[in-house]
């Protein structure tokens, strides 16, 4: 009997079967489970982040582009579907940006790629993720929607409101964005910023990271080339990377007779493995210390506190262990507290005695910070 689904209270529910495939018969399934090979799954969440004017969202239309035309992005096999674009920080110069990618792709047929410039409320469990859905159903009604993906530019615009740092907060909107690409058996990406220090990863709550399937990082260096690493990916290599740099391009003329400009992507680079910048230190962590440095890191930038933990030793950026701990049970939404506790106290125990984290008790705390700059190497 096929497996299904009823809401609960349904009175229908208690019929609900489970069907056990044994261990002989269970084989690996030929679906496709990447969008853009072996860096953009399928199906899921997939943040973007960057700084204020580092190129992450005419990063976000290029990748776009590149879905919908079936191109390759970062020299990587893209699986084509549906794209829509939300564009609810700059509807206008969306409009802009996405003409002169089109431009630059030099398309001439219509792709399965859509805007919207109203920004949708997706910080509230009562918001508009329904009616969102609704539109996209409605108004794309000729267009295949199974695997669609959903770029959502900027999460801070559509989530007005949201306390950004609460677990709580944060995950209504992780809730929205499940409830749309499930809908559509497909992905949303999100567009985001950083926290105060970019290493340490996406702003607010680490709740962001354990939903996130992929979470991709955008720096800016020498000579305007941005770099674009693989921070986390759930089902593949992370510490990848590609570089892109922006051209800008002239698409028209405003009633003055003054160019209209924009920028695009160019230069890109292949998907390769991120080396370290020269000088700088590299740890190899083990796999199963990744989530628990993660969050120490991004924990750290909210509730970090300057301390010397030495009378003749330097101050140092730490974070109090009882913050780690609840934003590390916030990363682990699906495990019950006991497993929660159990998994935290055998990895911090671990990368101390690793030496990836240190710990001082100071003032009757116990403050918590990494060694290094620690690489998700292996």
């Amino acid at each position: 009997m096929d497996d299904f689904y009823d809401p609960p209270g349904n009175p229908q529910a208690a019929k609900r079967s489970f069907h056990l495939e044994r261990l002989a018969d269970i084989q690996p399934t030929s679906e496709i489970s990447w969008r853009v090979k072996g860096l953009i799954p399928a199906e899921g969440l997939v943040f973007l982040y960057g700084p204020p004017a580092v190129g992450k969202s005419f990063c976000a239309i290029h990748l776009g582009l590149s879905i919908a035309a079936g191109l390759d992005f970062a020299e990587c096999k893209t699986n084509p579907a549906s794209v829509i674009y939300v564009a609810a920080e700059a509807g206008s110069g969306a409009r802009r940006r996405i003409f002169a990618a089109k431009q630059a792709f030099n398309l001439q047929k219509d792709l399965p790629l859509a805007l919207v410039t109203v920004a949708p409320n997706l910080g509230r469990s009562d918001g508009d993720a329904d009616l969102l859905i609704e539109a996209i159903k409605e108004q794309l009604s000729d267009v295949d929607l199974k695997g669609a993906v959903v770029v959502l530019d900027t999460i801070a615009r559509v989530t007005p409101g949201m306390e950004e740092n609460s677990a709580k907060d944060t995950g209504i909107f992780i809730a929205n964005a499940d409830r749309i690409a499930k809908e559509f058996c497909g992905l949303v990406i999100g567009v985001h910023h950083p926290g105060k220090v970019f290493e340490n990863g996406l702003r607010g709550s680490s709740a962001l990271l354990g939903a996130a399937d992929t979470v991709i990082g955008i720096q800016k260096g020498e000579e305007g080339v941005r770099t674009a690493i693989v921070q986390k990916q759930k089902d593949g290599e992370d510490s990848q990377s590609f570089t892109f740099t922006l051209d800008v391009i002239d698409i028209g003329y405003d009633e003055d007779g003054d160019p209209i400009s924009t920028c695009i992507l160019s230069n890109i680079s292949g998907l390769a493995r991120h080396d370290a910048e020269p000088g700088e230190k590299r740890q190899r962590i083990p796999a199963n210390l990744r989530l628990l440095l993660n969050v120490l890191g991004s924990a750290s930038t909210d509730f970090g506190e300057k301390i010397r933990p030495w009378a003749d030793g330097p101050e140092v950026w730490a974070l109090d262990k009882n913050n780690l701990r609840r934003a590390y049970f916030d990363a682990r939404p699906d495990n019950t507290e006991d497993a929660k506790r159990k998994a935290f106290d055998r990895h911090l125990t671990k990368a101390i005695d690793q030496r990836f984290v240190v710990s001082a008790e100071v003032n009757g705390k116990v403050y918590l910070w990494s060694i290094g700059s620690a690489r998700e190497d292996i």
